[in-house]
């Protein structure tokens, strides 16, 4: 059974190919990422303070599994005065080389059924929980502190998910005031949910990389952030045997701090697309074409003609994207 398990995941974390993908544009793409990386030089006065990994520690959350290494967040924070300074130094090293040891990108997979009548049988009725390192996980909160600001500074205002002081409830909000303003005024609206499949386990690595250049994300941290990717691998335990190693080479990282702005990230191209096109709701002059939360959209059009143009542009993204709706 282990080793099914690790097939199925491998298979999930495998390259997603697809005809209607835009290969032209992945290679596109691919030719840029190399370049720029083969480009970059690396600024090596770049700091990592003991202050700020020491602020970082003292917002992990306790209770929580440690990887594969055997630390678990309270390791850190029991130890935060002395350890920081060790790590500041360690963090420091890293960004200035862009270079994340092997050993830390390795994962453990367990998994957990959902419960309920759900069929055991299943594999999509399990949830996958992976087990990584903690020092990574703060190491990501660092490069969080660093671009950060890049990211949200140009997300669309319809983008409710993994952000301070909105959530599911504002998102719900929005959607149910335009749709109580329609039917005010006796119109008619046309609504799509919309949901991709495993979004967060099919975000294409080189397309990922290509948004976080076009924001701007600067050389270091780009390099860093690269690299946490690269070569990075998992295994599968079950019932206390474990699988061999398979490599990871699409998704964020599951469970890491920094993938759901990584996602977030990923997915904001499709809402400027269709809030570009004109085929969607606006209410009092306000472009409410898509609500979003995280990969969650609700497509809004006062026509049946506008909804098909928004679907049509949903498609297209997700085939130069590379992931499935």
């Amino acid at each position: 059974m282990t080793a099914q398990w690790a097939i199925y995941f491998s298979n999930l974390y495998d390259r997603s190919v697809s005809d209607d993908f835009d290969d032209d544009w992945e290679r596109t793409v691919r030719t840029l990422i190399n370049d720029t990386l083969d480009t970059i030089t690396l600024d090596s006065s770049v700091c990592v303070s003991a202050a700020l990994v020491q602020t970082l520690i003292r917002s992990l959350p306790r209770g929580k599994a440690g990887g594969i290494d055997g630390v678990r967040h309270e390791h850190l924070i029991y130890a935060c005065d002395a350890i920081s300074p060790v790590l500041a130094r360690l963090f420091t090293g890293m960004l200035r080389l862009g270079y994340i040891p092997t050993d830390m990108k390795r994962g453990e997979i367990i998994t957990l059924h959902k419960g309920g009548k759900k069929r055991k049988d299943d594999p999509n009725n399990y949830r996958a929980i992976t087990l990584s390192s903690v020092i990574l996980k703060l190491y990501e909160l660092v490069l969080l502190e660093r671009c950060q600001d890049s990211i949200l500074r140009s997300l669309n205002a319809q983008q409710g998910g993994f952000q301070k002081q909105l959530g599911c409830n504002m998102t719900s909000f929005v959607l149910r005031e335009t749709l109580h303003h329609a039917r005010e005024q006796s119109s008619k609206v046309f609504v799509c949910c919309l949901d991709g499949k495993q979004a967060f386990d099919h975000v294409w690595h080189d397309g990922l990389f290509y948004k976080l250049l076009d924001l701007g994300v600067d050389d270091n941290t780009f390099v860093s952030i690269h690299n946490m990717y690269k070569d990075a691998q998992c295994h599968v335990r079950y019932n206390g045997l474990c699988s061999e190693s398979f490599p990871i080479a699409q998704g964020t990282k599951q469970g890491g701090k920094s993938s759901p702005s990584m996602n977030i990230a990923f997915i904001d191209g499709l809402i400027q697309e269709l809030e570009a096109s004109g085929n969607g709701l606006c209410l009092y002059g306000l472009n409410v074409a898509s609500p979003t939360l995280a990969n969650d959209m609700v497509l809004l059009s006062f026509s049946k003609g506008g909804l098909d143009n928004m679907l049509d542009i949903c498609y297209r993204y997700s085939c130069k994207w590379r992931y499935f709706l």
